[in-house]
């Protein structure tokens, strides 16, 4: 069945556009303006909760420009089964996505969400704060696997251009009266953003909403109350923004028949008139396993050490937020477990991304078999193959990464002069008949690289007296990032006097400037956020390199 109609006349919009004017004066009961009057709208206040970007509805100067958005082809659907999804989303498109500038407003389950968007801005889950990795329940048998919470990615997910807004004061409870001052709030900036959208919660969906009704709900063309058809108006004179639409948040009592009914029509909508489609109400109804839950009127006891229930059986299975993502009775907030936060957190940079372009293709069989799509280095490497800078560690009969292998200084040398010089199978000079350095023969598998090192001035060696190399050694951080800053600058860069950036960096370490150098123009993230770290002395493995070279040389990504 085919709902509702994609109304754009100008006389539609201009009514409701000055009645947005009267949302703040007029909480209960929205009714459009007599035609003629002029449409001037003030966009009222609001206090940001838990997001990276400003206070209020002016978007700060780290807002991302506005780029031009073509959605692909066919319909943009995320529900449970995208969650997965996360990990095969192409580096190109996870950088484009936090490019889009963004915008939505919500309640407290929206927080939630943003939260979990804020978590997911660690480089790793083994760094982000405690909150997000929630993952034991009060209740034993609704604990997720730990490795539900797990995600790394050097710099994090970063939704520094996302930003949530919670629902400005007077807004009213009615679900019209969400849609009007949704459009009230966007209007007066809504260029300055990509994509917008709000979310009803479950508060909308209670018993006896008439949301869902018909005639007379969100999809019905109502005289007096705002609907999917002042919505259509509003997208309609505003053309190269994209707009979202959700299925409601749930909770354990919520679960109703309008819910059901509600989140039905919204996402046959969505596909009849080509809207992307984040359907919260599926991801939060299955659990990760992919099983559905219902609503708490089972029979079955519930105590989650401060509160319980035992509703009766009422004979009817409706979908309600899993018990595994929430420790509350009758409620839906997402915030005492992580696992329902992280999941919607993470299939949201699967919305953003098929809406930046992807086309939800997992990327081709992985070049190395120890580098799968799912890697974190893996466009990393697979840039750096491409470009011909890498072979592997093993050609035959499969051909590897190691990625995890720690670099030691000889293969280092390989790295920085294929840097340097190009993707050249030799080292670039002849190697002279007298070694430089005493620990480096000239028999030794990396003497020419090492003696090319020298010639180019990359390296004094590990000791002047007498000169060595100390090849076999690990190749640190602060190593790594003197190499290939001079790589990206030049031989005879020299980096600025450091600031005391970092904790765990002195700055009278010889190293200080390099560390601090390296990490403001991203060739090597911090390695801890809070306080901000850089682990000078730690080991770098071959996936870094791999990432410090491509971010040296802007190798392009596949």
């Amino acid at each position: 069945m085919r709902i509702g109609a994609n109304r754009t006349s100008g006389r539609r919009l201009q009514l409701s556009l000055l009645a947005f004017a009267v949302v703040l004066a007029n909480p209960s009961g929205l009714l459009r303006p007599p035609s003629g009057t002029p449409s001037s709208v003030a966009g009222p206040g609001d206090q940001r909760v838990q997001g990276a970007g400003p206070t209020g509805l002016t978007p700060s100067a780290e807002t991302a420009s506005p780029a031009a958005i073509t959605l692909p082809d066919g319909p943009i659907v995320i529900d449970h089964t995208s969650v997965a999804m996360f990990e095969q989303i192409p580096e190109s498109y996870l950088q484009a996505a936090a490019n889009l500038a963004m915008f939505f407003m919500d309640r407290s389950v929206g927080g939630n969400i943003d939260a979990g968007l804020d978590c997911l801005s660690y480089p790793s889950d083994e760094v982000a704060p405690n909150y997000c990795v929630r993952y034991e329940h009060v209740v034993p048998a609704f604990s997720v696997d730990p490795s539900e919470l797990n995600w790394s990615r050097p710099g994090g997910y970063d939704r520094g251009h996302w930003e949530y807004q919670f629902w400005p004061a007077g807004c009213g409870d009615e679900w019209f009266n969400k849609v009007g001052c949704f459009m009230s709030a966007i209007d007066p900036i809504i260029p300055q953003y990509d994509v917008v959208s709000f979310q009803f919660s479950y508060l909308e969906v209670s018993a006896n909403s008439t949301i869902a009704d018909q005639p007379g709900g969100f999809f019905w063309d109502n005289p007096s109350l705002f609907d999917v058809y002042d919505q259509e108006a509003f997208e309609a004179a505003h053309p190269d923004q994209v707009f979202i639409y959700w299925t409601t948040s749930l909770s354990r009592g919520i679960g109703t028949a309008e819910a059901t009914a509600f989140n039905e029509l919204m996402r046959q909508y969505a596909l009849d008139h080509g809207k992307p489609l984040f359907d919260v109400a599926d991801i939060l109804s299955h659990d990760p396993q992919g099983n559905p839950c219902y609503d708490n009127r089972d029979g079955i006891p519930y105590d989650n050490g401060n509160t319980s229930e035992n509703y009766p059986n009422d004979g009817q299975s409706i979908p309600a937020i899993c018990p595994h993502y929430t420790t509350e009775v009758d409620g839906g907030h997402l915030g005492s477990v992580s696992a329902g936060s992280i999941r919607v957190a993470k299939a949201f940079w699967v919305l953003m991304a098929r809406i930046a372009g992807w086309d939800g293709v997992p990327s081709s069989a992985p070049i190395f078999a120890d580098v799968p799509v799912s890697h974190w280095a893996h466009d990393y490497i697979e840039a750096l193959y491409n470009a011909g800078f890498v072979t592997g560690c093993q050609t035959t009969p499969t051909r590897l990464y190691c990625p995890e292998r720690v670099l030691s200084r000889a293969e280092s040398a390989v790295f920085v002069e294929r840097g340097e010089h190009g993707a050249i199978p030799a080292a670039p000079y002849p190697p002279p008949a007298v070694p430089t350095f005493v620990d480096v023969a000239s028999s030794f598998w990396g003497y020419g690289w090492i003696e090319s090192l020298w010639t180019d001035g990359f390296t004094v060696g590990c000791s002047t007296s007498p000169r060595a190399y100390c090849p076999n050694t690990s190749h640190t951080r602060a190593e790594g990032s003197v190499f290939f800053l001079r790589i990206k600058n030049g031989v005879a860069y020299e980096p600025p006097a450091p600031t005391g950036l970092f904790a765990d960096v002195s700055p009278t370490a010889w190293y200080a400037g390099w560390a601090e150098a390296a990490y403001n123009q991203g060739i090597l993230p911090a390695c801890v956020t809070a306080p901000l770290s850089f682990c000078p002395q730690a080991s770098l493995d071959r996936a870094w390199a791999a990432y410090m070279m491509v971010q040296a040389k802007g190798i392009p990504l596949p």
